[in-house]
């Protein structure tokens, strides 16, 4: 099995008894990289870039940023948007292939 196929149904947004949709807590930091579809994301830093999670994913991640003055997205690395973020608001991002940029909206 390809390296994609092992990890597509950790980025599914919907769970069954035996899939776990929500991965551990991310630090936040200039690069954070996702394992699973929903994540929380802690502390200040400001997030700029968003490793691709497996060769060939194109598809939508949810982040949770518990810190209650959480550091907004940033455009110098491979997010397309700057989003302001809010402490518990879902920021969901969306990657695009072809842009090689994950587009933020809430």
């Amino acid at each position: 099995m390809a390296q994609g196929e092992l990890l597509f149904e950790q980025f599914l947004s919907v769970g069954s008894p035996t899939l776990q949709i929500e991965g551990p807590a991310l630090a936040s930091a200039s690069t954070i990289a996702p394992t699973a579809y929903m994540h929380q994301v802690t502390g200040t830093a400001q997030v700029a870039t968003i490793t691709v999670p497996y060769t060939g994913f194109a598809g939508t991640i949810c982040l949770v940023f518990t810190n209650g003055s959480p550091g907004a997205t940033l455009t110098s690395g491979n997010i397309a948007n700057a989003t302001t973020v809010v402490q518990y608001k879902p920021v969901y991002l969306t990657y695009v292939p072809s842009l090689a940029k994950w587009c933020a909206s809430y």
